[in-house]
């Protein structure tokens, strides 16, 4: 089963729908099934992609390295010095890579959550019965 489910109905056929909530709907559907997907894991994602930023850190350290005047000498203290910063970036990088994987995670739960079928309208808790915006409009308002 793919993990995209595209929708398939032809344009005019009679239905009239709102592009956007239906674009939501796909994005929110397709959001579920790749939650429920047994191998996509936070720790698994994460294991995938540290690889690719060690050796980008790495890469771009070795530049850096290169381009400063002040490259490692003999000197045991600027050695020292070069090691223990390369070291403290790639552990902070780590750090906000997995970060990054975390608060995707959330979004992802948070707008796979979310109803975007609501009425738009709903009373105002003082009983004006102005106009209220749920959260799913106000998100497909954002990213439209």
């Amino acid at each position: 089963m793919p993990l995209i489910k595209r929708n398939t109905q032809p344009i005019g056929t009679g239905k009239t729908t709102n592009p956007p909530n239906t674009i939501f709907t796909d994005i929110q559907s397709a959001l579920h099934r790749i939650r429920r997907h047994p191998s996509l894991t936070q720790h698994n994602v994460f294991s995938f992609l540290l690889p690719f930023y060690l050796f980008a850190a790495i890469v771009a350290f070795s530049a850096v390295v290169l381009r400063t005047s002040q490259a490692p000498s003999t000197t045991p203290r600027i050695l020292a010095t070069w090691v223990v910063g390369g070291l403290g970036a790639v552990g902070a990088g780590v750090v906000i890579l997995r970060m990054v994987v975390w608060a995707v995670a959330k979004v992802a739960g948070v707008i796979a959550n979310l109803d975007f079928e609501k009425d738009r309208r709903k009373p105002q808790p003082d009983g004006s019965g102005g106009e209220s915006v749920s959260t799913g409009s106000l998100l497909g308002g954002i990213f439209m």
